[in-house]
């Protein structure tokens, strides 16, 4: 490999570990902790059930009635029952 004049091994090398370490500390910050938010929100919409209190992704808190494959039926007051998809769950109370 030719490199252009001036540049050597020895410069290069540096550049090289630098963007290399950059890279690592990329993912050790930002992806590997959003794998695992991840797998906890699909544990978590997995195990939901009739009876689980909840907040949706937009804040609004109610109890699970019913539970498909795709949606779940909150009741947020007394009758009012909303339809949202699973995967809007955020959290159990």
């Amino acid at each position: 490999m030719q490199m252009p004049q001036g540049m050597t091994w020895q410069t290069i090398l540096p550049i090289a570990v630098f963007v290399v370490a950059m890279g690592a500390l990329f993912w050790w910050t930002v992806v590997r902790p959003e794998k695992g938010r991840s797998r906890q929100h699909m544990e978590l919409v997995a195990n939901l059930k009739p009876g689980d209190k909840v907040v949706t992704a937009g804040g609004l808190h109610g109890t699970i009635v019913t539970v498909r494959e795709r949606t779940v039926e909150i009741e947020v007051t007394s009758k009012v029952v909303l339809t949202f998809d699973k995967y809007a769950v955020r959290k159990k109370q």
